[in-house]
């Protein structure tokens, strides 16, 4: 293995600067293993692609995000046009504004391993838009850090607002945002896929593990879902609901409708319109 390149925060911090702020994209990708003599904290803006460390490789999608502390070995590749923006700064920075705001909060890198990585959901990702602009527009400067710190501390804080640690007993934000997508019903499992941002192999296992179904099953009862809505609320024929609803043909449509309901969808509709009393098909 070829050695590890150590980066150190003092040369790249410009005269005045009190952190390092950047934005890498696909364009200076991939990025070699390496550490650093500080911390750092990256969150991707769009776009896939994969952490790579001594323990393994991580599939990276819009809003993921990383804590890491010094000594740390990653580097980064992109896999579908991956941007992700950085900020670094010394552990000192850190330490003095802990020590100002003692008890407030806890210190995010302070937290285990599988708690510096995670998803931030989609309100997270909207609000650290205007401190993310400063940071862009050149604001490098210690108040803008400790806005910048203060935010992601309380946001993410412990029974603050959520976001995925990747907890086996809760479901991530990212998944449960991804299953209530309309992609589910005109696309399928790739619109599932496509929708949570991962690669297909993870998906499928955040699928098993959060919620203990397959993608398929998932997309099968969106669809399902989606078609006795259509049939409570709609007058369109049962063949246009069956295609509106994702399936490719009607003799699929009823068979597993009535596998999910006891009864046919033609008798679903009569049934819950008062027509007919029973299920009974």
């Amino acid at each position: 293995m070829p050695p590890v390149e150590t980066i150190h925060l003092a040369p790249i911090l410009a005269p005045g600067e009190v952190f390092h702020f950047a934005t890498v994209t696909e364009a200076s990708l991939p990025c070699r293993q390496h550490r650093h003599d500080f911390v750092e904290l990256f969150w991707v803006e769009s776009g896939t692609g994969v952490e790579q460390g001594l323990d393994g490789q991580r599939p990276l999608g819009r809003g993921d995000f990383g804590l890491v502390v010094e000594d740390h070995v990653h580097g980064f590749r992109s896999t579908d046009g991956l941007v992700f923006h950085n900020v670094a700064l010394s552990r000192e920075s850190l330490t003095d504004l802990t020590e100002r705001y003692a008890g407030d909060f806890d210190n995010p890198f302070d937290r285990s391993p599988d708690e510096r990585r995670g998803r931030l959901p989609s309100d997270l990702q909207a609000a650290i838009g205007p401190i993310g602009a400063a940071m862009r527009a050149g604001r490098r400067d210690a108040a803008t850090l400790d806005a910048f710190l203060l935010w992601w501390c309380v946001s993410t804080a412990k029974g603050g607002a959520a976001f995925d640690r990747g907890s086996a007993d809760s479901v991530p934000a990212w998944l449960s945002e991804a299953i209530h997508s309309p992609a589910l019903v005109d696309e399928g499992v790739p619109g599932l896929v496509a929708a949570c941002g991962y690669r297909r192999e993870y998906v499928a296992r955040a699928c098993r593990k959060h919620l203990g179904k397959t993608p398929r099953q998932i997309v099968l009862e969106t669809r399902l879902t989606t078609a006795a809505r259509l049939l409570e609320q709609t007058d369109h024929s049962v063949l246009e609901i069956g295609f509106a609803s994702g399936f490719a043909n009607a003799g699929h449509f009823h068979q597993c409708f009535r596998a999910a309901y006891g009864t046919t969808p033609r008798k679903y509709r009569l049934r819950v319109r008062g027509v007919i009393p029973s299920l009974k098909a």
